[in-house]
Order: C-alpha cells, then sequence, then structure tokens
C-alpha cells in the first residue's frame, strides 16, 4: 500500500507470480515493447519490464502512462471503459495447470471468468500445442541457462560462488550449451510461440491460473530457510 504502483522485471513470472500470491495484478508486457535500457539482465530474449498495483485499473493507468503507443492514461482508460464485452473472446487453456491447483485456485478463476462472461464475453476451451515440449525445454533452462551464465561470466564473475541454488541450478549447465543447441532452442521458442498464437484468430484473450499453489505460510518459509 505504499505506492500506487511499482516497476518489476518478469523473464519467467517475476512480476506475475509475487502479484498473485500478494492479491495484487502483475503485467507482464510484450518481449521488446519496453525498453531493456538500466535493467540487469536474466535472459534478454524473455527479459520485460512491467507493472505491480493494487488493481486492473490501477495497472491499466500506469501502462497508458507509460507505453509509448498511448503516452497518456486517461486516453488508455477511456478506451478500455467504452469497450464492448460482447466482442471479447475468451480461451481456457484447459491442458496446463488446470489438472494439478492447491484447492480454491481453480474455483476463484473459474469464478472470474463465469463474472466475465455473465457481462457478454464468450468463453470456449482450448488445448495449447505444444505445452509438454515447452515444459520439456523449460526444465532444461530453455535459453535463460545460456544468457544468465554468459552474463555473469562477462560482469559478476565473482558472484558465481555466492548465487541462491535455485539460481544456480537454472544456470548450471549454461556454460556448457553450444551454439548449435543454444539456436536449437531459440528456434523451438519460435516454433512454439507462432503454434500458441494461432489460437488468437479465434480467441481475444487465453486464460489460465498464474500459479498453481496457494502463498506460503510462514511455516513454510521457515522450512524452506531449514532447507537452505
Amino acid at each position: 500500500g505504499s505506492a500506487k504502483f511499482a516497476l518489476g522485471t518478469d523473464t519467467g513470472g517475476s512480476v506475475r507470480i509475487p502479484a498473485s500470491l500478494t492479491g495484487n495484478v502483475g503485467l507482464k508486457t510484450t518481449a521488446g515493447r519496453w525498453s531493456l535500457d538500466g535493467i540487469v539482465p536474466l535472459s534478454p530474449t524473455l527479459d520485460t519490464p512491467g507493472p505491480l498495483a493494487r488493481s486492473v485499473v490501477d495497472t491499466a493507468w500506469a501502462f497508458g502512462a507509460i507505453d509509448s503507443s498511448w503516452g497518456h492514461a486517461p486516453a488508455l482508460l477511456s478506451h478500455i471503459a467504452n469497450a464492448d464485452l460482447h466482442t471479447v473472446r475468451i480461451a481456457i487453456a484447459r491442458n496446463t495447470v488446470w489438472d494439478d491447483l492447491d484447492p480454491g485456485i481453480g474455483e476463484a478463476v473459474e469464478k472470474y471468468l463465469d463474472e466475465i462472461a455473465a457481462k457478454g464475453a464468450r468463453r470456449h476451451d482450448v488445448t495449447l500445442p505444444g505445452i509438454e515440449d515447452a515444459t520439456a525445454l523449460h526444465r532444461l533452462g530453455g535459453v535463460v541457462s545460456a544468457e544468465l551464465d554468459e552474463f555473469i561470466a562477462a560482469e559478476l564473475p565473482e558472484s558465481r560462488d555466492t548465487l541462491w541454488d535455485g539460481i544456480a541450478a537454472r544456470v548450471s549447465d549454461g556454460g556448457d550449451i553450444s551454439a548449435r543447441q543454444y539456436l536449437k532452442r531459440r528456434r523451438a521458442l519460435t516454433t512454439m510461440a507462432v503454434e500458441a498464437n494461432s489460437h488468437f484468430e479465434t480467441a481475444d484473450v487465453i486464460a489460465l491460473p498464474t500459479v498453481a499453489c496457494t502463498p506460503p505460510t510462514m511455516g513454510d518459509v521457515a522450512k524452506l530457510e531449514d532447507y537452505r
């Protein structure tokens, strides 16, 4: 509650996940839409700046004020206020995390989607192509491991031994990836994006829960500290 909005950076969820777990709103902007100048890179291929705010309205206000296509928050808010929900098509990606949700998460998302549908939006279920392949690539480190490893080697070599275990694991094989393997992963990401984007021919929004788990309790945090 100390600010109207804040700025974060999101590579694989670092704006959206903390926002979701704290009851706020986080937006990952399209890669390349906003400048990365001044941001410490994790993966230039996937890094984006984005706002965190207490409501969708505040998030839209921040986006409208910052984005060069709008440059004026009231203009974007007016555009949203005049939108006709009857023209909005929502595709629900059922083959993602829906079968592995903590109690209450799926119900909350469904309730929200029902509210949107009651105001006129049309909803339908879809199966996203390549989810298994994307998950497998993510577990390998995708392109992040190689790009972060290169940055650490070039700019912060002394920090490698002090990385948090979760980050160290993510870049553990980054320096061992060949140029051929790196380019193969980049090409795979592009192919998956094209396949996923094909769903926007029949939908304006693809909806799914941001996270599959409920926020950790203080007891959970203590357990994590013991583990570390």
